[in-house]
């Protein structure tokens, strides 16, 4: 596959859950449940991690990723447990994400998203939790008696920390202290354009700042630290994430100059210059495992304009036909409103 053709390492895992969210005719957002669909996506899953883990001479490796643990079946939340301990694979899900899962949950369970997910066995070192920014303890839920953060670090879970994604919906992991105070691992994440982890280091360091009124927290050391170890330890890996003998030749060469700008400015500390000023554009080499995958920021057989223009055309397409599945019958304008009032007669 493509992973293999570009050379590079990947964690792979086909979604799986029992039931989605679904819209009715007033937009209201209800779960449509069907648990024997759930059941078979979880045995087309494991067949995919049979087909795929070891591949590309090893970069590839597998793991399980029930897609959200409200639209998940109890069941398959311990079969997904069951199976990671047999077949030694790490976890990934979506939790502690937005209000009405989290009220949901509790509605349906007393239970907080993440204990249901400690009640199910599903917690451990091996799972990486996608955003786990609405626990208990944020404000924003006004919940009394939380103890997610001391249930996630006790049993040493990974928080993918997706700091664009969230900023953009006015919400916040709070905080970045407290978290690793806990003893949870952070590590960091996209989930949106633009796809640049260099982009969310610096967002992660800039509100972990302020929702910590200390300017000390999420310092340019943390969120490096993120990025590479805290990847790195998500999937119980010692030999990524690092410069280090015995580790593997995974290495990423960036540009402080920037060519022409003066983006940079005057460089000291080049950690804390690349998450203040620096942008995924600036990556100029990219290694994995010990051979030269990118060089001068040219991808051997990836056409980037080719690829942006598929996209674009993709999403025209999608745009021109929101109304027709949207339950309310939006148009995209509707839906997201252009910044300005657009001048179509000039």
């Amino acid at each position: 596959g493509e992973v293999e053709r570009l050379g590079i390492r990947a964690y792979l895992g086909a979604g799986y859950d029992s039931g989605r969210w679904v819209g009715d005719e007033r937009g209201r957002l209800k779960r449509a449940l069907n648990e024997a669909a759930g059941e078979k996506e979880f045995e087309s899953a494991l067949a995919f991690i049979e087909r795929v883990d070891g591949g590309a001479g090893g970069r590839v490796r597998g793991l399980l990723a029930p897609r959200e643990v409200e639209t998940c079946s109890l069941d398959l939340l311990r079969a997904t447990r069951k199976a990671a301990d047999e077949l030694g694979m790490p976890i990934v899900t979506h939790a502690a994400y937005n209000v009405i899962e989290f009220y949901e949950t509790l509605r349906e369970h007393r239970m907080t998203p993440v204990e249901l997910m400690e009640s199910v066995g599903l917690l451990g070192r091996d799972l990486t939790v996608g955003h786990g920014n609405l626990v208990a303890e944020n404000a924003l839920l006004n919940y009394s008696g939380g103890r997610d953060l001391e249930l996630m670090g006790r049993y040493g879970v990974t928080v993918s920390h997706c700091p664009v994604n969230i900023a953009r919906r006015a919400r916040y992991l709070d905080s970045w202290p407290k978290y690793r105070a806990a003893g949870i691992n952070l590590a960091l994440g996209s989930d949106t354009y633009p796809r640049d982890l260099i982009m969310q280091m610096r967002v992660a360091s800039y509100v972990g700042k302020v929702v910590s009124h200390n300017l000390f927290a999420a310092s340019a050391a943390d969120v490096f630290e993120a990025a590479t170890l805290g990847g790195a330890r998500a999937v119980g890996r010692d030999d990524l994430g690092r410069l280090a003998p015995g580790a593997k030749a995974d290495i990423v060469i960036i540009d402080l100059e920037t060519r022409d700008s003066l983006r940079f400015g005057p460089v000291r500390d080049p950690i804390k210059a690349l998450v203040e000023c620096g942008i995924g554009d600036d990556v100029v080499t990219v290694i994995v495992d010990g051979a030269v995958r990118m060089r001068d920021r040219v991808v051997p057989g990836v056409d980037l304009a080719a690829i942006r223009g598929q996209a674009q055309q993709a999403g025209e397409a999608v745009w021109s036909r929101v109304q027709e599945w949207d339950p309310l019958g939006r148009t995209a304008e509707q839906m997201s409103p252009w910044s300005f009032p657009l001048v179509t007669d000039c």
